[in-house]
């Protein structure tokens, strides 16, 4: 008899939604996961603990797990980002597209009917790509979002194929001519980890519009706000929650995995295992005398290879900005509530990756400013502030330490706002290493997001040819790479393949 009918490895985004469809459909799941803790208030990794929350708005997910009934609420961040540029002028985005010219007009009018243009022309095609990433990764589904069944839509999809094959720097170059603009939608595309340059990467520009739809969202309550909200859902149907508890192998029998032994030596059997592990780190926890063949080699590009390095502030005071000062009684003006970019030209962006690419530190830093408590106060102390930076273009081999490079970052940023340099009460440091090594990544992927174009039709097409079932009996795999990163199309998988449907 099994302990469990699944074991979840891994306590991530995309592993806690798979667990939550598991156990929802009456499976006894438990999940396993190594920290002492599974979501924090203050949570914002370098693989993805912000996007998650956005990409979960294109999906069914908070219908599908009533994750509103366990604590999960969001509210909208508007303006989107505010971007202060050297010359002294600022851009805000907003969700509404008429306020967003007007603020652009102010840098130049030309631009703010282009961005118009831009956004009416892609925001239909936007859509469709935006759903076409969430949809199960089959050649079929993909074809289904992507062609439509009316002729006069696919002939306008055909037109604008050949967009789709371009560097989304030329698109943007082509389509804005102040390269405030230009630097300023590049640096949105940019969290991607994609250079300017790179071919086929224009799509990422051209799905920029959807931003306009469906905005951006802040939880209430802090990041770690999702990953509670999956524990209590998971716990209230009778899932079970292993905190501290490393997996150190994988067990078989019969060419067939039966559970897992911690590092601790505690033995758990289940009938599968779900591993949301980076591939390779999960192959290498079982025997290798089991792997009939050799471990699979998935597309792989080398362009696709920023990182970066993430700091959590605690803060006196609020950035000052000097194109925009803050009020004068401290509090969050608009440009405090939004993102807030630092974007290099597109020429210095392509320069960073090259440094990052070469081993090098970059000059050129681009930099996120993500509010914590300007969205949610009860993340900060009274009259204290939260934030993050985010610096991107980082090199893992040869970057310098997180120290020295969120000294860097905090100079970058008080060359736009001065006062920062003296507002920092504390500071925690989020190193791409220090990541990879916590979630068991190889230098291969930063977020779900961190992918060209080509190599994300072929990972999901390669991964279509057997769903996410990997090369021994019962072991799902589910981590970065997979392309299942709602975690939601891993379980529909999974329940296929245990035909056993049953809701509460």
């Amino acid at each position: 008899m099994y302990e469990y009918d699944f074991l979840i490895v891994g306590g991530g985004y995309a592993a806690l939604v798979c667990a939550g469809y598991l156990v929802k459909a009456g499976f006894r799941v438990g999940v396993l996961e190594q920290a002492a803790t599974v979501g924090q208030p203050d949570e914002m990794d370098s693989h993805g603990g912000g996007s998650a929350h956005n990409l979960i708005q294109h999906t069914s997910v908070m219908h599908d797990l009533e994750l509103t009934r366990y604590g999960l609420e969001y509210v909208d961040l508007d303006p989107l980002f505010f971007a202060p540029f050297p010359d002294g002028s600022h851009v805000f985005i907003w969700k509404d597209l008429d306020r967003t010219c007007d603020s652009i007009t102010q840098v130049s009018p030309q631009d703010a009917q282009a961005y118009r243009r831009f956004v009416q022309r892609w925001q239909s095609f936007a859509a469709k790509l935006s759903q076409s990433f969430v949809a199960p990764p089959s050649p079929y589904e993909l074809g289904q979002y992507l062609l439509t069944t009316s002729a006069n839509d696919r002939l306008q999809w055909l037109s604008k194929m050949p967009a789709m094959m371009r560097s989304y720097g030329s698109v943007l170059r082509e389509t804005f001519s102040s390269p405030q603009i230009q630097a300023l939608i590049g640096g949105v595309v940019a969290q991607s980890s994609v250079p300017p340059s790179a071919p086929m990467t224009a799509s990422l520009a051209l799905s920029y519009p959807m931003l306009h739809e469906h905005g951006l969202k802040l939880p209430q309550g802090g990041f770690g706000m999702m990953k509670q909200a999956l524990v209590r859902m998971i716990e209230d149907y009778g899932g079970h929650i292993h905190t501290n508890s490393s997996v150190r192998s994988i067990l078989t029998r019969d060419k067939g995995v039966v559970g897992v032994e911690t590092s601790e030596g505690t033995r758990l059997s289940a009938r599968a295992v779900v591993a949301s592990a980076h591939a390779p780190n999960t192959l290498s926890l079982l025997d290798v005398a089991i792997l009939a063949t050799p471990r699979p080699r998935l597309p792989h590009s080398a362009t696709a290879r920023g990182s970066g390095v993430l700091v959590h502030y605690t803060m006196d005071e609020l950035p000052d900005y000097t194109v925009l000062p803050s009020p004068a009684d401290g509090s969050p003006g608009p440009q405090h509530k939004a993102p807030q970019l630092i974007c290099p030209p597109l020429d210095h962006l392509d320069g960073a990756y090259a440094d990052s690419a070469n081993g090098r530190s970059t000059p050129e830093l681009g930099l996120t400013v993500m509010p914590y408590s300007t969205g949610e106060s009860s993340v900060a102390a009274d009259g204290k502030h939260t934030m993050a930076l985010w610096g991107q273009q980082n090199s893992h081999q040869h970057s310098p330490g997180a120290g020295e490079m969120a000294v860097q970052m905090l100079a970058v940023l008080g060359q736009y706002a001065p006062n920062v340099k003296h507002a920092v009460i504390d500071k925690v440091f989020d190193a791409p290493t220090d990541q990879d090594a916590m979630v068991g990544l190889q230098h291969d992927s930063m977020t779900p997001l961190d992918r060209l174009v080509d190599q994300v039709l072929m990972r999901r097409l390669a991964h279509s040819m057997n769903g996410i079932r990997g090369p021994v009996a019962n072991l799902y795999l589910i981590g970065e790479g997979t392309m299942h990163a709602t975690g939601r199309n891993a379980a529909s998988i999974i329940l296929q393949d245990f035909s056993r449907r049953y809701w509460r």
